[in-house]
């Protein structure tokens, strides 16, 4: 047992401060009845640390507390999984307590109690002294950095063979992690998660742009059915437009005739009026002076009579003339009445006379020719739709036909061109091509067609556009490019590479496509020189030399493969060492048997790796001797003869419609004339009807206002009887006049002078009055026509108002411009409208829809392809969102790490040459962004003779594989952020020069400033290794028969007398 003043000694030398400890960095470790520790204290330096023991004292668990004080997994340990499992048997409680660096420049101390219940463990937490917990103290780690789980900072004893078996994918992770803050991870984290989120939107466009392009020929292919549906409707859509045309022009029309009569009502009312002021005149003129005279006379004759009233005689007198008068008077009346008795039906019998005349001339307008114009009328409709059924049937067979033809012509074209293509050896390369890329054959074709569209030239696919002198340069070109060069088109200008793709895209093709920014006029850059110079040791061309292709082409494919410094061998030529030799710069040599490559170490130019590859014949590019083109020419040349015999014949059924068609034609115009000359006699007939009928109408009011009249002889008899009194009392009274005579004749011939002019004047009057009546009955004549005409009038406001609203009703108010428009284009006349709607009617009833559903599927279909457009350009954009993402993290990723492996790699291989073999670190890129798949390679040698190979622990011995893992974690050294890093028995198995020289590195590079603190555990070490001030000796000796040992240790062995009395405590567990 080592005694206690050593250890107490020891302890005052080295009190504890945090000067020189890097944050995160351990200070000191406690532990009590922890696995087989009854009681530990180890106080490690700030640098390097070496803990030495023999096997089984304890070193490991020094390690173990590490994991466990800190809140580490125990699975990283490689041990039991359970915590109870690290108490000390016999015990039910168990502690660790980790102090550790702070960043303040004060020490961190964590603390964890563990008891054993009977489910497994109780664990406790403090830190600093206050209760805490294991997520409070998981976040402390984090702070600081560190990483229990990645053996590139934590690396126990029983992980060492475990970081040898790391597959290089893990290796990249394991260094990201710990280096830095952890932001690389993160990135190289974020860029893994992103391009799987961009290759998961890739195929949700790529199955969008699938469903659009099979819609579009769904649609394409429902159009070809729509074809009859929609001429059907289109003839529905002129017929609707001819029928509000019609309504229109109707309501025109009647405006029209409207006004006519509004003009003959403004005449007949001039008229009437001038009728009423001639009447007006002749009863203010001369009857109005004859009355004045009669009056005159009148007055005379009753001065007579009041003589002659003066005597008896007088009154005798009087009585017999006043009954005389009266008589007269009445007896005027009698004649008067029978002749205007007579006038009255004479008037009656002429206008039923014209009425019945009237009603003939309707009746015969009405049946006599109407009926026989409308049979023939209709029999020409009859015969004009069976005409237009038969155009009809014709012009079906004649688009078929035509159809037929089209399709025939274009089979035979594209027959022609495969036959063209089939007898090419191009073609036949480019068939073999298409078999595995699928689209390459139309990618050729669109180019060809489309060359006019391209700014600058576009050539390709590259399959079509290379002729190879020999086969097996055919072959070497297949084996060096990557296959889907074969079918990459070659373009000048960004814009022309993205109106192909857009184009390609579109028709659901995803092509290859280069874009050529140099100037391909100018010569290819031969960095190894003329093949020429090299002629005499057998090498023949330049791998550019072996083809013909477009510049363009050349240039492309020199930035990506570097053909211009390859060297082809002749045939037969196997000396390609001695090419080597003659050329440093050479790195490819091809023979017709074999590839040589020279590959050399991108760190340590003296290393080169030579690897051969068998040649293997080539599949497309050789494609000319394939043996099935005559028999593809002969099957395409076969149908070829086939179409053109089909074409011949549907050539000759065209022809043979013809006469039909124009005989059909021809019928169709004669009906169509004597149609327009049949309904241009029944619109005369009709209009001839409505003036007869109108005739009818005047002439029925006026015989009926006639016969509403009474008839003047119905007065006759009451006249008759009053002339009788009269007579009777003149004779009674001129009976008792014996005795006057005399005396009355005096008077009486006053009297009768007067009363003679009385009756003159009468008479004269009377004629003034039969002028004056005549003139009456013409007005009154003119005012029944004056109001028969206001009442047309009105019939025909009121008619042009219904014609208004029926129009209204079918184009609303106002007419929309482009109705207007249509109309403008249209006939004016009624009966062309008329005739070019049943034309149209006719050619719509013809049409026979056979699948009536097929404009449902095109809505529908053409409302899901809108939907999936839109959802394409949602994918589309996030496609490109993410894509820029991709990028961006890329950008801020992939120079840091490339930054961050060239100097590991500098580390590792300068470190390798001091132990005298050689390493390189190598950062491996994946094509395709695949980030996922990027790696780190350990490439070692241990033997002059041998080559740098990855690092495998199936292959490498242990000692190679831990000298190897050492060397890489001391790599790390210079760049890791890590606080601290364990390493448990790395040193196994390694070659006591190996050993030694691997230490002193190990100490130079641990012991360097601004270096994460470092422990290496370790049950031996070579003697006499050189220390420095900076390396602390951890002895741990801890076992039951372990003072034995102790007793007979001794450390100036180890350490050298010089330091013996310097070196660290031995580490006894109680």
């Amino acid at each position: 047992m080592v005694e206690e003043a050593l250890v107490d000694e020891q302890a005052r030398k080295r009190a504890r401060m945090t000067v020189g400890y890097r944050p995160g960095s351990v200070m000191r470790v406690e532990v009590k009845n922890f696995m087989t520790y009854s009681n530990c204290v180890i106080e490690p330096g700030p640098t390097l640390n070496l803990v030495l023991g023999p096997n089984g004292t304890g070193k490991s668990s020094f390690v173990c507390a590490l994991c466990v004080g800190l809140a580490g997994s125990t699975k990283l340990l490689g041990r039991a999984d359970d915590i109870a499992s690290f108490i000390r048997r016999g015990t039910d409680e168990g502690e660790v307590k980790v102090t550790l660096a702070d960043d303040r420049g004060g020490k961190l101390v964590v603390r964890r109690r563990m008891r054993r219940t009977s489910n497994g463990a109780q664990n406790e937490w403090w830190v600093n002294g206050k209760t805490s917990t294991m997520t409070k103290v998981k976040e402390i780690v984090s702070k600081y950095n560190i990483q229990l789980d990645n053996l590139c900072q934590f690396l126990p004893q029983d992980k060492v063979s475990e970081f040898a078996r790391m597959k290089p994918i893990e290796l990249l992770k394991a260094t990201e992690m710990a280096i830095g803050d952890g932001n690389l991870y993160n990135l190289h984290e974020s860029l893994i998660k992103e391009k799987k989120d961009l290759d998961e939107k890739k195929k949700l466009v790529d199955m969008e742009g699938a469903a659009v392009a099979r819609h579009e020929e769904e649609l394409e292919e429902l159009e070809r059915a729509l074809g009859p549906m929609r001429e059907k409707k289109r003839l529905q859509e002129q017929m609707n437009v001819l029928k509000k045309h019609k309504a229109w022009r109707e309501h025109d029309e009647c405006v029209e005739e409207g006004k006519k009569d509004e003009e003959m009502l403004k005449k007949s009312m001039a008229t009437l009026k001038r009728l009423n002021k001639e009447a007006d005149s002749i009863a203010k003129g001369p009857v109005k002076v004859k009355s004045d005279q009669k009056k005159k006379a009148e007055q005379a004759k009753n001065t007579a009579a009041k003589e002659m009233g003066k005597h008896d005689v007088e009154k005798v007198n009087t009585d017999v003339g006043n009954h005389l008068t009266l008589a007269q008077g009445v007896h005027d009346q009698i004649q008067n009445l029978e002749e205007a008795s007579n006038q009255w039906k004479a008037k009656i019998r002429m206008m039923e006379n014209d009425v019945q005349n009237l009603k003939e001339t309707v009746e015969q307008l009405t049946h006599q020719n109407d009926a026989k114009i409308e049979r023939e009328i209709q029999m020409l409709d009859l015969q004009m739709k069976d005409l237009i059924n038969q155009e009809s049937t014709v012009a079906r067979s004649q688009r078929d036909l035509d159809d037929s033809r089209d399709k025939l012509q274009k089979n035979i074209r594209t027959l022609k061109d495969q036959l063209g293509k089939e007898n090419n050896k191009k073609y036949r390369a480019l068939n073999n091509l298409a078999k595995s890329r699928p689209g390459v054959r139309e990618i050729y074709d669109y180019v060809q067609k489309n060359r006019g569209r391209f700014k600058g030239q576009v050539v390709g696919p590259l399959v079509m556009e290379i002729d190879v002198r020999k086969k097996h340069y055919a072959s070497i070109l297949e084996q060096l490019l990557p296959f889907n060069w074969l079918s990459y088109v070659f373009v000048q200008y960004e814009s022309d590479m993205k109106l192909l793709k857009r184009e390609l895209e579109a028709r659901n093709i995803e092509p290859l496509i280069a874009v050529v920014e140099a100037d391909v006029n100018a010569p290819l850059n031969r960095t190894c020189g003329d093949s020429a110079k090299y002629a005499s040791l057998g090498v023949e061309a330049t791998l550019d030399e072996t083809f013909q292709a477009h510049p363009m082409i050349k240039h492309a494919l020199d930035n990506h493969f570097f053909i211009s410094s390859i060297f082809v061998m002749a045939e037969g030529q196997k000396g390609w060492q001695k090419v080597f030799d003659a050329n440093p710069k050479l790195q490819q040599v091809w023979t017709s048997e074999y590839q040589v490559r020279k590959t050399v170490s991108r760190y340590d130019a003296s290393n080169t790796t030579i690897s051969i590859t068998e040649l293997k014949d080539g599949r497309i590019l050789t494609a000319s001797s394939s043996g099935d083109a005559g028999g593809a020419c002969v099957r395409i040349k076969k149908e070829l003869d086939d179409r053109m015999a089909k074409l011949e014949r549907v050539q000759l059924e065209l022809n043979e419609l013809q006469p039909d068609i124009d005989r059909i034609k021809t019928h169709k115009s004669e009906i169509k004339a004597e149609r327009t000359k049949l309904a241009s006699a029944q619109s005369d007939s009709a209009q001839r009807l409505r003036n007869a009928k109108g005739s009818l109408s005047t002439k029925e009011k006026q015989l009926q206002m006639q016969k509403n009249r009474e008839d003047p002889l119905k007065k006759k008899d009451k006249l008759v009887h009053d002339l009788k009194l009269h007579l009777a009392k003149a004779l009674d009274k001129a009976v008792k006049m014996p005795n006057i005579v005399d005396k009355y004749k005096s008077a009486l011939l006053k009297h009768a002078t007067s009363d003679l002019t009385t009756k003159e004047l009468t008479e004269q009057i009377h004629v003034l009055g039969q002028k004056s009546k005549t003139k009456l009955k013409e007005r009154n004549d003119m005012a029944e026509l004056v109001d028969q005409l206001q009442e047309s009038v009105n019939r025909h406001r009121e008619h042009v108002e219904q014609l208004k609203k029926n129009a209204v009703e079918e184009t609303g108010l106002p007419i929309p411009e482009e109705l207007k428009q249509e109309f403008s284009l249209l006939p004016q006349d009624l009966r062309e409208i008329e005739e070019s709607l049943a034309e149209k009617k006719a050619q719509h009833d013809s049409i026979l829809i056979s699948d009536p559903g097929a404009q449902q599927r095109y809505e529908r279909i053409t409302e899901i392809l809108s939907t999936n457009k839109e959802r394409l350009a949602e994918h589309e954009e996030t496609y490109t969102a993410i894509s820029e993402k991709v990028e961006q993290l890329k950008q801020a990723w992939a120079p840091e790490v490339r930054s961050l492996v060239q100097q590991i790699n500098r580390n590792f291989s300068e470190a390798f040459k001091h132990v005298g073999i050689a390493g390189e670190v190598v950062f491996n890129e994946v094509d395709g962004d695949d980030f996922a798949k990027y790696s780190i390679d350990l490439r070692v040698k241990f033997r002059e003779e041998g080559q740098l190979i990855t690092l495998d622990s199936a292959y490498h011995s242990g000692g190679e594989s831990s000298t190897s893992t050492i060397l890489y974690l001391m790599a790390l050294q210079g760049v890791t952020t890590s606080p601290f890093r364990v390493v448990d028995e790395i040193n196994q198995g390694m070659d006591s020069i190996n050993e030694r020289s691997v230490f002193k590195l190990l100490a130079d590079a641990a012991t360097a400033p601004d270096t994460p603190q470092c422990f290496l555990l370790t049950p031996k070490l070579l003697p006499d290794l050189p220390f420095s001030e900076d390396v602390t000796v951890l002895q741990i000796m801890n076992g039951v028969h372990i003072g034995d040992i102790a007793n007979g240790f001794r450390q100036d062995c180890l350490l050298g007398e010089a330091r013996t009395a310097a070196a660290a405590p031995m580490v006894e567990a109680v």
